[in-house]
């Protein structure tokens, strides 16, 4: 009797099983799509990150898959703080599914006050406390809530800036296809022109015009989107060089170029900023210098310039993430110009050498994280402002450990590795605290770094 109750059950689960796997495999119609929160978005912007539409049919597999999928396209869009997906059945083998937004705030109109250096750090350290910069910044998001975005910044200071620039993801003649144009010009009083030791040297001069540095630059692109994660992208800009710098090395004062470059880009992240699962795959070849001048250094350089970030989840707290980049630098002239490399520093900074511009003909590097989840709040609500773009928000706090390594040519291996802590909220804002070690000065130092979104059309 027992052997016989054991064979009822195995053969009653198998039937579950085999229940289930048919309910999932079974073929529903979406009777219904219903998006709800988009006040200001346009509905098509929404549906066209979605792979289906109102009667087409699909299994609950592929419909259970592709809302995580649909769910981190919504949120790469940077349009929405939270974006919530549900879907129900009926007897008559329909789907509705429903998509809940809540929208960021779109328009920002905020003053400019940051660090001139490099960071925070070598502000500090330099205790050159003027070298601040100061302006107004407008940002017109989600314009015509057809995800637009118009950008007007002027900043005053160490180094000043006089910027336009507008960006449409989908054209109103092909929504894969994307465009961007702008201008900036740029000048300061004071500049870094070199490195030694692999230390940023600052020049500037005591004259009636104490203006070193001018740069200007006009762009335009296109992007073209193949399927829902990758596109291709190419830009034309022209770029002009004018400074007044007498410094051993340095190479010509005043030069101008055209430059072509396309690039390709997959990209699926769960967020742009600070992802915790997900890949980005891009690959860049940029020709600088298109055309000879007479009376101008002549620029006749060719980048190549890859990115492989990978992000995963390695448990219910623990996350592991690799950032590689992959340069190579070459130029038929003698000289490559400062400003013309894609240094390790600025954005593209090693942990523990934050400080520090390491220019290199070519460099492989990659930046290793283990991150642990101290604290999260996925969503609160507190009722300051009355306006839900801002009293709905979240907040997560990591613990990490990390070692950054490059190979580069000419300077070897370059290592920098420590544990910090960061802080995540809405917006996309990171701020970030560690304490780190390199090998090139060999010294353990505190680190500050606060990153705020800075959306790239290409």
């Amino acid at each position: 009797m027992i052997f016989f109750k054991q064979i009822r059950k195995i053969v009653f689960g198998l039937f579950l099983i085999l229940l289930n796997i048919a309910v999932h495999a079974q073929k529903y119609e979406i009777n219904s799509i219903q998006i709800s929160g988009n006040e200001k978005t346009k509905e098509q912007i929404i549906l066209r990150k979605i792979p289906f539409s109102a009667g087409d049919s699909l299994s609950i597999n592929y419909l259970e898959n592709e809302i995580i999928n649909i769910k981190q396209r919504l949120e790469l869009l940077g349009l929405f703080n939270f974006v919530d997906i549900s879907y129900s059945t009926n007897n008559q083998n329909n789907i509705d599914l429903n998509i809940e937004l809540i929208e960021r705030w779109y328009l920002w109109i905020y003053p400019i006050l940051e660090v001139g250096d490099l960071n925070f750090d070598t502000y500090i350290s330099n205790k050159k406390f003027d070298r601040i910069n100061y302006g107004l910044s407008l940002e017109k998001h989600n314009f015509q809530g057809k995800n637009q975005l118009i950008k007007i910044k002027l900043r005053l200071g160490f180094k000043e800036q006089y910027s336009l620039s507008y960006f449409n993801e989908a054209s109103n003649i092909n929504p894969k296809l994307g465009y961007f144009v702008g201008t900036d010009f740029f000048r300061m009083k004071e500049s870094i022109i070199a490195s030694k030791n692999f230390e940023p040297v600052y020049y500037s001069k005591n004259e009636e015009n104490p203006y070193i540095f001018r740069h200007i630059n006009a762009y335009t692109g296109l992007s073209y989107k193949l399927n829902l994660s990758t596109r291709i992208k190419s830009k034309f800009a022209y770029n002009q060089y004018s400074s007044n710098i007498e410094y051993e090395g340095f190479g010509d004062n005043n030069f101008r170029f055209f430059e072509l470059s396309g690039k390709f880009e997959n990209d699926k992240r769960t967020n742009k900023y600070f992802p915790v699962s997900g890949h980005l795959l891009s690959f860049e070849i940029a020709k600088l210098g298109l055309i000879k001048y007479t009376n101008y250094y002549s620029v006749n350089q060719l980048i190549l310039d890859l990115n492989f970030d990978f992000y995963q989840k390695l448990g219910q707290k623990f996350f592991y993430s690799t950032q590689s980049n992959f340069v190579y630098h070459y130029n038929s002239e003698e000289h490559t110009n400062f400003w013309l490399y894609r240094s390790i520093g600025y954005n593209n900074y090693l942990r523990g050498l934050d400080n520090l511009i390491i220019n290199t003909e070519a460099h492989a590097l990659a930046r290793n994280s283990i991150r642990y989840n101290i604290f999260e709040r996925k969503r609160s609500e507190v009722k300051l402002t009355g306006l839900k773009q801002f009293d709905v928000f979240y907040f997560t706090i990591y613990a990490n450990a990390f070692c950054d390594i490059a190979f580069t040519k000419p300077h070897g291996l370059i290592m920098g590795a420590g544990a910090g802590i960061d802080l995540v909220t809405y917006y996309d804002r990171t701020l970030s605290f560690y304490y780190a070690y390199n090998n090139l000065n060999q010294n353990f130092n505190i680190f500050v770094q606060y990153k705020s979104p800075f959306i790239k059309y290409y």
